[in-house]
């Protein structure tokens, strides 16, 4: 069962076989590891890649290209910002929110995201046509399909949770320019097929980040809300 898990948590965190760290040094077996992610974005000139293992005392952040592990203690008044300050400065998001943060996810299903990923270097027109037939929205889809078509920042977010030595697992991905964000939850279970995109500004996505990842729920429960 232990082997079973391991093989899952690592499909899962790499499943492009990708060398990012030899698999021996993962602390996933650790008991008191709460948190795990996989946080990869090319955002301008910057392609970032790395891992990050939280327990009940430090935050370890595993670089792509670098040996050492950073680590941050969680008793550090000043931890959250260097956090921030350590992996999320460097994404490209619109500084003040596009619209109001009550605008309405734009919901649509994997397959319909997909053609739309499929469809973003051909005609903008056609593009902004698909995109608000498929999500029913007149307003967003628009920034949604500019977003597509020209993002500065593109991303995702692979993220466990553990609670005993079972592991859950979500997906998010992100798009950006300086004029609007996305934040797109995925579904990633078995028999579950959705995409929900929803306008994010930078400090929307750093406090949701944060927040996932340093505030967990006493039963190891927690969601990317």
């Amino acid at each position: 069962m232990i082997e079973e898990q391991s093989m899952k948590y690592l499909r899962f965190l790499m499943p492009e076989g990708d060398k990012l760290i030899r698999s021996s040094e993962l602390p996933s077996e650790q008991s008191d590891i709460r948190r795990v992610c996989r946080l990869h974005y090319r955002s301008g000139d910057k392609d970032c890649d790395l891992l990050i293992y939280v327990n009940p005392r430090q935050v370890i952040i595993l670089r792509k290209g670098r040996v050492e592990p950073e680590c941050h203690a969680l008793d550090d008044p000043g931890h959250e910002q260097a956090i921030r300050e350590a992996i999320l400065e460097g994404i490209i998001l619109p500084e003040a929110p596009f619209g109001g943060r009550e605008d309405p996810a734009l919901l649509m299903s994997k397959m319909q995201y997909r053609e739309i990923l499929n469809r973003a270097s051909g005609s903008i027109l056609q593009l902004c046509r698909y995109v608000k037939r498929t999500t029913g929205d007149s307003r967003l889809s628009i920034r949604f399909a500019f977003t597509v078509r020209s993002p500065r920042t593109s991303g995702e977010l692979r993220i466990g949770s553990r609670q005993g030595r079972d592991w859950t697992f979500q997906y998010a991905s992100f798009l950006g320019s300086r004029c609007c964000g996305w934040l797109l939850r995925m579904s990633c279970g078995e028999g579950q097929d959705w995409v929900s995109a929803s306008t994010v500004d930078k400090e929307l996505f750093c406090s949701i980040f944060l927040d996932w990842l340093l505030h967990w729920e006493p039963d190891g429960k927690a969601d990317v809300r």
